[in-house]
């Protein structure tokens, strides 16, 4: 029983393991929430983004969560090589987390070929065991020119 005694104050300090959680906000962020745009899911999306739910542009314009859930419904979304990068996942609280990355695809700018970039930071909570979105901030939007035959 001392031993046990003497082992627990230790064992407290330690910080609670977050692999569950950082699966759960990987899945989230890389999977879930592009889903809900490729597959036109308004619904599906409601439910993932939290009330009050708003993105930031990277010109300080804000859209609100009505905003986007109109737009998925009617615009499809499927670029052929989206990706996203988690760089950071930080934990603010035991329910509350921030999820840093940079995201990209094939694109067209005034009917030419580009390669668009930007930067994101995506405030999440959980609600209820699900991860949801509450805030999501882009910055950095860029579309690089591909040349074209005989422009290289």
């Amino acid at each position: 029983a001392m031993a046990l005694v003497l082992a627990s104050p230790s064992a407290a300090s330690d910080p609670p393991s977050r692999s569950a959680d950082e699966a759960a906000l990987r899945e989230a962020k890389l999977v879930e929430w592009p889903g809900f745009y490729r597959r036109q899911d308004a619904d599906g999306l409601a439910a993932f983004l939290l009330p009050g739910f708003q993105a930031i542009a990277g010109d300080g314009s804000i859209e609100e969560r009505e905003s986007v859930l109109a737009w998925v419904r009617a615009n499809p979304w499927d670029p052929p090589n989206f990706r996203y990068e988690i760089d950071h996942i930080r934990f603010l609280s035991d329910d509350t987390a921030l999820v840093i990355g940079r995201g990209g695809s094939d694109s067209a700018r005034d009917g030419r070929p580009c390669r668009a970039r930007y930067r994101s930071s995506n405030l999440f909570r959980k609600v209820e065991g699900r991860w949801r979105a509450a805030l999501s901030h882009i910055s950095g939007q860029a579309c690089d020119p591909v040349p074209g035959p005989g422009q290289e």
